[in-house]
């Protein structure tokens, strides 16, 4: 269970807590986290489901429900449309859900501890080694790295992401608690990323980073001062990293509503493509 930074978010977190906890079900309680952390604290807790209660990257008066399945990803459509259907039923009938929550049926999480064991444990499988790239992103003197949290939950996770090592060359910005995300609206947008844009300009290095993240995390546009790169664009350039430089192969698992780059490397690289 895990919220972004929106208004009463802990409030509704706590809510939902009460009432699964009250139905017999244990809480994993991760506080506010982003999406992806979340997704590896469900698969590594073998949970059944997590719920995070987020609208993404729409403005601050939305409100949102992520539930996924214990896949870790989108739940499919019979089982959304399910609980729909019970949700409107409640409302219909005017009934109020039991909210007398039992508190030992609850645990704190430490959602990004699990994303990190996740990544750590699967080395072998992708191929990243991840504390290596941290460190030598932090050896180097020659590379910047700016990131744009827009007050959203990835500036709860960035440092640590960075191991707690502070550098004059790791620049985070908009990293406050803000739920109204600085009265824009929170998007990975090329408009949004002026900011970056701004600081890596004046920045000196020759090897340049820049990103801008959404409220939880799911959705970030990078760039290197120069060039965008979408979120579509960058995940099938990584998978034709993955393929090409690490030896990695396999088929590419995708949604219909993404691009279809990632289709067109795929075909080229001989894999298959699955769009659930």
């Amino acid at each position: 269970m895990a919220h972004d930074n929106r208004f009463g978010g802990p409030l509704l977190a706590r809510t939902v807590i009460d009432v699964l906890s009250g139905a017999g079900f244990t809480v994993y309680d991760a506080g506010e986290a982003t999406t992806g952390s979340l997704s590896a604290a469900l698969l590594e807790t073998q949970a059944a489901f997590s719920i995070n209660l987020t609208p993404s990257h729409n403005p601050l008066e939305y409100g949102g429900f992520k539930y996924n399945a214990a896949d870790a990803g989108p739940a499919a459509t019979v089982i959304t449309k399910e609980i729909s259907r019970r949700a409107q039923k409640i409302i219909a009938a005017n009934q109020d859900p039991p909210r007398q929550g039992d508190s030992s049926r609850v645990q704190p999480l430490d959602a990004l501890a699990q994303w990190q064991r996740l990544v750590r444990r699967n080395q072998d499988r992708h191929g990243l080694d991840y504390d290596g790239i941290i460190a030598r992103f932090l050896e180097r003197d020659d590379v910047v790295v700016a990131v744009d949290c827009v007050h959203g939950s990835s500036r709860i996770h960035l440092a640590r992401l960075f191991h707690d090592r502070p550098s004059d060359r790791l620049i985070f910005l908009r990293h406050t608690a803000d739920p109204t995300f600085g009265g824009i609206a929170p998007e990975p947008s090329s408009a949004n990323l002026a900011g970056v844009l701004a600081v890596l300009a004046d920045r000196p290095e020759p090897l340049k980073i820049g990103a801008i993240i959404d409220p939880d995390a799911d959705r970030i546009r990078f760039t290197d001062g120069q060039q965008e790169i979408g979120m579509n664009q960058f995940g099938a350039m990584a998978y034709h990293y993955l393929h090409t430089e690490k030896g990695k192969r396999g088929l590419v698992a995708k949604t219909v509503a993404t691009s279809n780059f990632a289709n067109a490397i795929a075909e080229r690289l001989g894999e298959e493509v699955f769009e659930p």
